[in-house]
Order: structure tokens, then C-alpha cells, then sequence
């Protein structure tokens, strides 16, 4: 048994012994310095780009202020997504392809139902960085995110004009326009695209038919009618 002294010593040793390994462990166990804030993501994109000496100066200078409006948007509300697209087009416009797809496809993958994006993107691809395989799988995606809407037709036409212009295959040319208008069958400018063009590969049969369907829906359109009475008439 301890006496009332020998306790008290041994109070006064463990208090003492807390404390001094307080003290150790703030000399010897230090915090973490604090990461560095990283730069935002988004940051990389808000950078104006080297304009194409084609473009007019006053222009030039007219969409750098637009520029700079939409990036200080952008920074207080990230979410604005017509200020990506818009964005994207500047840059298209000053001549930096790669820069409007970077925005576009970052774009894409916030609002993957979007089909505007997709369809800037294969329009992009198609038209000015001339990477096909990237610009089919975007109209495609445009196509997919549209399926129902009226602007559905248009990005048919936009697939049908990759495959028939620039990748010069009229077997995926005709068979786009026959996709289409399953899916568009309202269509006349899709009817009419696909009744010219199997006029052009001398497919006289699904011209005709086209040409019937097309005046069908438009009875009215005198210069339709007339393109497909010519068309009809022809030996």
C-alpha cells in the first residue's frame, strides 16, 4: 500500500509524464503542410487563342470580349452550358479547331444527353480536323440524343454528308437517308436529299418513290412538284 505521500508523488509523475509527451509529440509529430490549391480544371480552357490571320481584326477583338464575359460566367457558374457551347464556337471561329473540341467534347461529357454538342463535334471533325472515324461516332451520338426531336433530320443530313463527301461510301450515304427517314418519315428535306440522290447513282425506283412521298406530304410545293414531274417524265 502507498501512503498519502507516495500517492501524491506518483500523481505529480504521471501529470509531469503527460506533459512532456505533449510536448515531444508537437516537435517531433508536425501537421502535414497544406496541398497547394490546384488550379481548376476548367481554367485550361479559358484561354484565348491565337487568332487566324483571316479572321477580321474587328471581329477578333468583338469575340475576345465575348470571350472574357462567358469565362467570367463560366467561373461563377460552371454549370452554364450554353456558355460552353458558345465558348466552343469562339474558338472554332479565331481558327483553333483543337481548342473548340477540347471545350465541346468537356461539354459533352457534362451533359451527355446533349446533342447540339455532338453534333458541333462531328461538324468539327468532319469539316476541319478531318478526323472521320471521330466526327461518325459524334453524329451518331447527336443522332441517338435527338431521336423524336425535329432537328433529328438535320444531323441525319449531317452523317449522310460525311459519308457521301468525304468518305465518298454510297453504300453508307444511301443507307443514312433510309435510316432517317424511318426514323423522320415528317421529313421532306430528308425525302427529297434521298430522291436526288438516288437519282444520282441511277436508282430510278427509290427516286420515284421518294419524289411520290415527298410530294405527298407537300402537295402544295409547286416547284417539288414540278422537279418530280420532270424526274417522272424522263426516258
Amino acid at each position: 500500500m502507498f501512503t498519502s505521500q507516495q500517492k501524491k508523488f506518483i500523481a505529480i509523475g504521471v501529470v509531469a509524464g503527460v506533459v512532456v509527451l505533449v510536448v515531444a509529440l508537437r516537435f517531433t509529430i508536425r501537421p502535414a503542410s497544406p496541398l497547394p490549391t490546384p488550379v481548376s480544371d476548367i481554367e485550361r480552357y479559358f484561354t484565348f487563342p491565337a487568332v487566324d490571320p483571316q479572321v477580321d481584326p474587328i471581329i477578333a477583338e468583338r469575340e475576345r470580349k465575348n470571350f472574357d464575359t462567358l469565362t467570367a460566367a463560366l467561373r461563377q457558374d460552371p454549370e452554364i452550358f450554353d456558355a460552353w457551347l458558345s465558348l466552343g464556337g469562339i474558338k472554332k471561329m479565331m481558327g483553333d479547331f483543337t481548342g473548340a473540341a477540347e471545350i465541346w467534347e468537356y461539354a459533352g461529357m457534362q451533359r451527355p444527353s446533349s446533342s447540339i454538342a455532338f453534333q458541333n463535334l462531328g461538324d468539327l471533325y468532319a469539316n476541319y480536323l478531318k478526323d472521320y472515324p471521330k466526327a461518325e461516332t459524334a453524329f451518331r451520338r447527336a443522332i441517338k440524343n435527338s431521336a423524336g426531336e425535329e432537328k433529328n433530320a438535320l444531323f441525319y443530313m449531317s452523317l449522310f454528308d460525311l459519308y457521301h463527301y468525304r468518305l465518298q461510301d454510297s453504300a453508307k450515304a444511301a443507307a443514312a437517308l433510309e435510316e432517317g427517314i424511318a426514323a423522320n418519315s415528317w421529313s421532306v428535306q430528308l425525302l427529297v436529299k434521298a430522291a436526288r440522290y438516288e437519282s444520282e447513282l441511277g436508282n430510278r425506283t427509290k427516286a420515284l418513290g421518294y419524289y411520290a412521298a415527298a410530294v405527298k406530304l407537300v402537295p402544295t410545293d409547286k416547284l417539288l412538284a414540278e422537279e418530280y414531274r420532270k424526274y417522272r417524265n424522263q426516258q
